[in-house]
């Protein structure tokens, strides 16, 4: 792997003079409680999910993060330039560990919410793709689940690091499962992927690690996840649910 962990200096940058209040996002989400306690994430597997309910800044912490490993915040790679690469605050605050041949292939960071804006960069790796088999050679001619398809089929290669924030966004349930073959040939080619998910079915791929941001970075199993429980209890009662939305 490239990436062996990731270290929060808290009290470091703390001593440094930056100023920090509480009440200002990003310090008052709950990922910054656990930088507070210089806390550490050690990988263990090349597939790594963070979980974690709405607001508990997920995306800051996934933006500091791409930042670090010289990825714009806004999406892309090097070579994809979206907006000018204005440095997340809590990027101060992560010290990341590599490997020896770390960064050694392509690194992408996905952003669902930026990906269309990229689209003219997309447009020429799609004319000179060797690898693109399908038939449009422009993204503004697909859909947004299209689009996301011919990307996640095509753009991504070997020996890299790949960052993605809510890849679920513009796919069907069908296409999310695609996905996780996809996730399964990107592994077996020796990439590292990191992704931030609220989908139960892309959580469920196997061997990977899920650290609960809402949870202090916790550990957990899938079906520990709220993900999970979540969407088992309503399949379970749908019946239920239904009833209670016909009650006036």
């Amino acid at each position: 792997m490239f990436i062996k962990n990731i270290k929060f200096n808290y009290v470091y940058v703390r001593d440094s003079g930056v100023k920090i209040d509480s009440n200002v996002h990003p310090f008052n989400l709950d990922v910054f409680n656990f930088f507070k306690k210089g806390g550490e994430l050690i990988f263990n597997s090349n597939v790594t999910f963070f979980v974690g309910e709405n607001g508990a800044g997920k995306t800051s912490f996934i933006e500091a993060f791409a930042y670090k490993l010289g990825l714009n915040k806004f999406g892309g790679s090097k070579n994809f330039i979206l907006n000018e690469n204005e440095k997340p605050v809590l990027s101060d605050f992560l010290s990341i560990v590599k490997a020896n041949n770390a960064l050694s292939g392509d690194a992408f960071f996905f952003r669902a919410e930026n990906f269309f804006n990229l689209q003219d960069d997309l447009d020429k790796y799609l004319n000179t793709s060797s690898t693109y088999t399908g038939n449009s050679k422009n993204f503004r001619e697909m859909s947004h689940g299209q689009g996301f398809k011919a990307f996640f089929e095509n753009r991504l290669g070997d020996e890299g690091i790949y960052i993605f924030d809510e890849p679920e966004s513009a796919l069907s349930v069908q296409s999310q499962i695609e996905f996780l073959f996809l996730l399964k040939e990107l592994s077996k080619l020796n990439n590292q992927i990191f992704i931030v998910t609220h989908s139960p079915i892309i959580l469920s791929f196997p061997n990977a690690e899920i650290y609960d941001v809402s949870l202090d970075f916790e550990k957990v199993d899938y079906e520990e996840t709220t993900q999970f429980c979540d969407m088992k209890n309503f399949i379970n009662n749908v019946d239920r649910y239904r009833y209670d939305l016909k009650k006036d």
